[in-house]
């Protein structure tokens, strides 16, 4: 599944920057629609998506939680400290073993 109505397009250079800053790894998007792509702990990369229609760009459920995260921490409602901990906890969750990886 995705998620199709949190992140506007004119806030994904900042969601680079601040992925960037977290040691999150990211790469540009193929194709026409992909926008970038992001790794994750059991070695996949999530993508974003633009839409054909619709303002909002398409999100992988995964990602979800760094979304979240970013749009929490721009809108100054959390530390970026906490908001950093508790990505790295949503990552630690899914594989106990796994480190995040801005981490290997």
């Amino acid at each position: 599944m995705a998620n199709r109505n949190t992140l506007h397009p004119n806030r994904l250079e900042a969601f680079k920057v601040w992925l960037a800053l977290t040691g999150v790894p990211t790469r540009p998007g193929h194709g026409e629609f992909e926008v970038l792509q992001v790794a994750y702990p059991d070695g996949r990369w999530h993508r974003i998506y633009r839409r054909l229609r619709g303002e909002h760009l398409t999100v992988e459920n995964p990602l979800m939680p760094l979304v979240t995260d970013f749009i929490f921490v721009n809108r100054g409602d959390r530390p970026q400290e906490q908001a950093q901990a508790e990505s790295q906890a949503q990552f630690m969750m899914l594989d106990g073993n796994a480190k995040p990886p801005w981490e290997q």
